[in-house]
């Protein structure tokens, strides 16, 4: 009887075990704000226009729109920088809806450029905000 109740035991630690390693992960976006920023420059290096807007929310299209009459006009001139070769993030803060990433683009003709972003959760996914 004692042998039955210590195989119980065990059975019911593994199981709390594999829940935990497993549980954390439920609900969480796939994307982390890195994720998202490094697709985001990933679209504008392949000039993809479209794809790039989608990691956007309301306020930096808005704000896009003021600064060069469009969205498509905007990204259409930050693609024009040049093909991304990676990106490097060199700072990151990030609570549960907003991440502050600084991080250098490294272009394919060997120049560089430091950035920062600000990046706000919405319904589960991370959206590039608008830095001021």
């Amino acid at each position: 009887m004692i042998e039955l109740g210590e195989r119980v035991l065990r059975r019911g630690v593994f199981i709390l075990m594999v829940a935990a390693v497993i549980l954390p992960g439920c609900g969480r976006s796939a994307e982390s704000a890195a994720d998202v920023l490094r697709s985001y420059y990933s679209a504008l290096s392949d000039q993809d226009i479209d794809a790039a807007a989608q990691y956007l929310n309301e306020d930096a299209r808005n704000n896009m729109i003021d600064e060069a009459g469009s969205v498509e006009e905007a990204l259409s001139l930050a693609a024009g920088a040049g093909r991304v070769e990676s990106l490097e993030i060199l700072n990151e803060f990030s609570s549960v809806s907003f991440a502050r990433l600084t991080f250098r683009v490294h272009y394919e003709d060997g120049g560089s450029a430091e950035h920062t972003e600000v990046l706000i959760k919405l319904e589960d996914e991370w959206k590039i905000g608008v830095t001021r």
